[in-house]
């Protein structure tokens, strides 16, 4: 719910969430609330570990245009 509020509190803006591919919610979740508010979606899967994670868990950027 608090990324619902917050994508709905800035729909008007360019939106870039900086992601754990294995995180909670998922990606496809994230990516549904943000075209759920109008946007075009992009997901880009970075080629490094994400920092704080102890297993392989590449980070994601999910952009909306």
């Amino acid at each position: 719910q608090a990324f619902k509020r917050i994508f709905e509190q800035f729909k008007d803006s360019i939106l870039v969430v900086s992601y754990r591919e294995d995180g909670i919610p998922a990606i496809p979740e994230i990516v549904t609330y943000l075209e759920g508010i109008g946007k075009k979606v992009s997901v880009k899967t970075l080629d490094y570990k994400y920092v704080l994670s102890n297993g392989r868990s590449a980070e994601v950027l999910v952009i909306g245009i």
